[in-house]
């Protein structure tokens, strides 16, 4: 992350009427200056990550998500080892989380996907996407799924907790990484998620991201589910 006078010390949220996406975010540093104002619905999407206790399989066991650097080389399902390019770390305190429940994180305990995954409880940033599968359609019924869609299935909920870290993990291309048992995404860049990272994290970003790279999504999107 950024430091410094480019490191974001508050965010503020503005919302439009009563709608719980429908609004702006600006984030301002130590001098009080602007450092990035996006549309609300840019952060939400912005946020498809890991919290710190996640554990991730790398070439060395297992890892917590918080404890990860760049270069480590962690096992992804398509690609095999992988090595760790960047991490991104965006924390909301009690006020984000109380003002705009969206952003509050989405509680999978074990077993909760079905077939034993994820093997232990993990909470998630609601829009961080897991690998389902259609039934009868096999790998070409695969798809990637939010976790706050998933709300409502037996063992998913909404968290409480008053804060959160969320770890956002780049590699060369979008990856599925094996992250407490179960297959979920690594971070995608794309013109809606670069829009919420502050300028010190992005500067950092564009250093191991060259423009001319392909991030295209590692499987379909599944369907938003409507009453989400």
């Amino acid at each position: 992350m950024g430091s410094g006078d480019c490191e974001a010390v508050e965010t503020r949220f503005q919302f439009h009427g009563y709608a719980g996406e429908d609004g702006c975010c600006e984030a301002r540093d130590a001098r009080g200056q602007a450092l990035i104002a996006a549309d609300l619905r840019q952060v939400l999407a912005a946020v498809p990550c890991f919290t710190s206790e996640t554990l991730v399989a790398t070439g060395q066991g297992l890892c917590a998500v918080g404890s990860l650097t760049p270069g480590a080389r962690v096992i992804t399902r398509d690609s095999g080892l992988q090595e760790l390019r960047w991490i991104g770390r965006k924390r909301f305190g009690w006020r984000g989380l109380g003002l705009n429940p969206l952003l509050r994180p989405v509680r999978i305990a074990a077993g909760a996907l079905g077939g034993g995954v994820p093997e232990r409880d993990m909470v998630v940033s609601p829009n961080h996407r897991f690998l389902t599968r259609l039934p009868g359609e096999g790998e070409s019924g695969e798809r990637l799924a939010m976790a706050r869609d998933l709300i409502g299935l037996e063992g998913v909920s909404s968290d409480t907790r008053s804060e959160v870290d969320y770890w956002q993990l780049l590699f060369a291309r979008h990856e599925l990484v094996l992250a407490d048992g179960s297959w979920s995404e690594s971070f995608q860049p794309t013109a809606s998620s670069l829009a919420a990272i502050g300028v010190g994290s992005l500067s950092d970003l564009r250093e191991v991201l060259p423009a001319e790279e392909d991030f295209a999504a590692v499987r379909p999107f599944a369907e938003v589910n409507p009453a989400a």
